[in-house]
């Protein structure tokens, strides 16, 4: 009964004291090995936090698209992740410093191991959480036909300079209309009333 009794615990007593103790050693075991991880999970998301800066970059330059707030989000978690793994590694080289006065410095060495793996993981995880179904959306275009009235009503001597651009604008074969002059002469003016004839007569689908 006793032998039984002992054998039905052996399972037990492993799992709460033989394993836990082989993973605190292997952290100081695999002390360089779990850094030299980390330096190249840290290489390849500093890579792909890279990529992501690049295709938001490249979203900013659109006028009508905003950055979606998970995106936003990822950023930040993944800078900060960055910041904690390269102090990490900073100090990997006080740990080394230590060593030659107290060698070998095994209790520095176990914290930043299992500090390591643990980042690793981190990494891991939320380089994962990056793919998503769009990192932007359509905003809204503002409406600005309603700011014209004020500013039109310095300008009404050039209605039919607005209504020869309409024209223009009808012909198919029309790609492109510029509209130069000094600063401050009403060229932005111009460009609104053009937008809000345009919106009106419904000439195209979408109007910037």
């Amino acid at each position: 009964m006793a032998k039984e009794i002992i054998t039905a615990i052996i399972p037990t007593i492993i799992d709460h004291t033989v394993r836990p103790l082989a993973r605190q050693v292997s952290y100081v075991i695999f002390y360089k090995s779990n850094l030299k991880d980390l330096r190249s999970r840290l290489k390849n998301f500093d890579a792909a936090k890279q990529r992501m800066n690049h295709a938001v970059e490249e979203v900013e330059r659109k006028v009508n698209q905003k950055v979606e707030a998970c995106v936003r989000n990822w950023q930040t978690e993944a800078d900060e992740i960055s910041r904690e793994a390269e102090a990490l590694l900073d100090d990997e080289g006080h740990a080394k410093t230590k060593c030659l006065y107290i060698c070998p410095n095994l209790i520095s060495y176990h914290q930043l191991s299992r500090k390591s793996t643990k980042l690793v993981r981190k990494i891991e995880e939320h380089e994962n959480k990056k793919e998503f179904a769009s990192i932007s959306y359509n905003a809204a275009v503002e409406d600005i036909s309603a700011i014209a009235s004020d500013e039109y009503m310095a300008f009404e001597s050039r209605t039919s300079m607005v209504k020869d651009i309409i024209t223009e604008l009808k012909k198919p074969d029309i790609n492109k209309i510029g509209v130069y002059g000094l600063g401050g002469v009403g060229k932005t003016t111009l460009a609104k009333e053009v937008y809000r004839e345009a919106m009106e007569e419904k000439l195209f689908d979408d109007v910037v």
